[in-house]
């Protein structure tokens, strides 16, 4: 399946407010200057916690626009740019940005003592140069959406406890559904502006993502 990124809409959350204005104004003006061009600023629905704020605001967006469409954070920096990517046939979901995490368990063991740990070589299979299989990673700075399925299966999930950060719900999904990770990320969170760029500016090396 062939997508032209560019085309594709980029949603955007951030409050938009105090120190994320800033954040917020350098994010939309990197993805003009890149090239896209359905850029959309959501604010984040206000609640006591920003988990809470950050999975309805997810959810929000979830229930109500059509794949294919990409959710960013409001710190990403381009570190590898491509206008059109070939996307494995059954891909539910697509990252477009990587984490060195992983919550490799099912939903019903969130909560129970079982924590993120660094990615494994078994975290992953390898598809092709461009592409691998994942399953737990967390990480949701830059994710392209593909199918409704699975968009209804993350909504549900998040409806039912919006608390849980809803990367782990999307970790928990990827054993599930096909996930598919670029070896080459397009984004990484930039420490400049807020972002873990430590665990997400990685590349991928035979069985894993390291610093490149």
């Amino acid at each position: 399946m062939k997508v032209n990124l560019l085309d594709v809409p980029v949603y955007i959350i951030s409050p938009g407010i105090g120190k994320y204005r800033n954040r917020i104004g350098v994010c939309f003006q990197r993805l003009v200057d890149y090239g896209f061009k359905r850029i959309v600023f959501v604010r984040s629905i206000e609640k006591p916690s920003k988990t809470a704020s950050l999975s309805l605001t997810t959810l929000s967006i979830l229930e109500r626009e059509e794949p294919p469409y990409i959710i960013m954070d409001d710190d990403v920096e381009e570190f590898h740019i491509m206008k059109e990517v070939e996307i494995p046939g059954d891909a539910r979901a697509a990252y477009l940005g990587v984490s060195q995490w992983v919550f490799p368990y099912p939903t019903s063991m969130i909560g129970r003592g079982v924590h993120i740990r660094r990615s494994l070589p078994s975290d992953f299979r390898d598809v092709d140069g461009k592409w691998v299989k994942i399953s737990g990673m967390t990480s949701s700075h830059a994710i392209l959406f593909l199918d409704r399925a699975f968009v209804a299966s993350l909504s549900e999930k998040i409806r039912k406890d919006p608390d849980v950060p809803h990367d782990l719900y999307l970790a928990s999904l990827q054993r599930e559904q096909p996930v598919y990770a670029l070896k080459t990320p397009l984004f990484f969170q930039d420490h400049s502006i807020g972002g873990q760029e430590d665990v997400t500016r990685l590349r991928w090396d035979t069985n894993n993502f390291i610093r490149p």
